[in-house]
């Protein structure tokens, strides 16, 4: 029989107004129940019979995780701040650049009105456009429960292919970006079969500048591994030296060599390989003209 991806299951949704009331009914209907944000990911889960809940628990009626605020230069976003919101948000500061470029790149007017940045990040997909801005930003998150909370970094969230730390009392509430010191700059690119798709491969640099010298710089690339990842022997080549094109093309064969890239449909792993390449130096270049001109 041809399945019809229509939601088969019967489930109980539950709309609290707030955190307490949401660790409520988590505490009560524990694994059967299942949190739902701007369902871009929860949804087609539901249709393809994934998962079964037998209760399902939208958090898009607690203001406080819809709120978007500056913070001493910094960004703090509600975990279920819509895509696009946090999108123009980011336009209005030169800070947040990697975050904007990935949130363009996303093809689907449906997933910007819809999804929602803490969605993105527990998905937890070694292909999320957000994780490696937030990575070279050095994005932090915060989760809540009934016995408290806790934050930490986003490198220390998501341990491998759609699994992350928080467990199934927690809310990730919010999402920080930290304020950046002066001449540094990011950027964002990724590659896709169309538009529209998740990215074969994505890379974000954020580095910091004194005219043709690196002071620092932070690389993270996505879908070349079980999870995007940091590029530490790349990072440590860059930061501290005189920029030439010699160092930045030994700097993108590390990249391209320190990566665990697979293959699959796709992509081949060579591809994605001397792509990181090409697709790091394109990106350096963006993150270098931001952070006060040309290389």
């Amino acid at each position: 029989m041809v399945n019809t991806r229509i939601l088969t299951r019967e489930f109980d949704y539950h709309r609290p107004g707030s955190l307490t009331e949401a660790f409520e009914l988590l505490a009560e209907y524990g694994d059967s129940a299942k949190v739902i944000a701007g369902g871009t990911d929860v949804v087609p889960q539901l249709k393809y019979e994934k998962i079964a809940p037998n209760h399902l628990i939208t958090l898009m009626k607690i203001p406080e995780l819809n709120d978007i605020k500056k913070d001493n230069g910094g960004l703090n976003i509600g975990a279920c701040a819509r895509l696009r919101s946090v999108k123009q948000a980011c336009a209005q500061g030169p800070q947040y650049a990697a975050l904007h470029d990935a949130l363009c790149s996303i093809g689907k007017v449906q997933v910007m009105n819809m999804g929602t940045l803490g969605g993105n990040l527990c998905t937890a997909s070694p292909a999320a456009d957000s994780v490696p801005p937030l990575l070279v930003l050095n994005g932090r998150i915060t989760l809540a429960s009934r016995e408290g909370s806790r934050t930490l970094h986003v490198r220390d969230f998501i341990t491998g292919p759609y699994t992350a730390v928080m467990t199934a009392s927690e809310i990730m509430t919010e999402i920080h970006i930290p304020s950046v010191q002066d001449h540094q700059g990011s950027a964002f690119l990724k590659v896709a079969r169309v538009a529209a798709d998740i990215s074969k491969l994505s890379c974000a640099v954020a580095l910091q500048r004194d005219s043709d010298r690196c002071v620092s710089c932070r690389i993270a690339l996505g879908a070349v591994a079980p999870m995007a990842m940091r590029v530490k022997e790349a990072e440590e080549l860059l930061s501290g030296t005189q920029m030439s094109a010699t160092l930045l093309a030994e700097a993108a064969a590390s990249v391209s060599a320190e990566i665990r890239p697979i293959s699959d449909v796709r992509s081949t792993e060579t591809y994605r390989r001397q792509v990181a390449a090409v697709i790091f130096k394109d990106t350096f270049d963006m993150a270098w003209e931001r952070a006060g001109g040309k290389r």
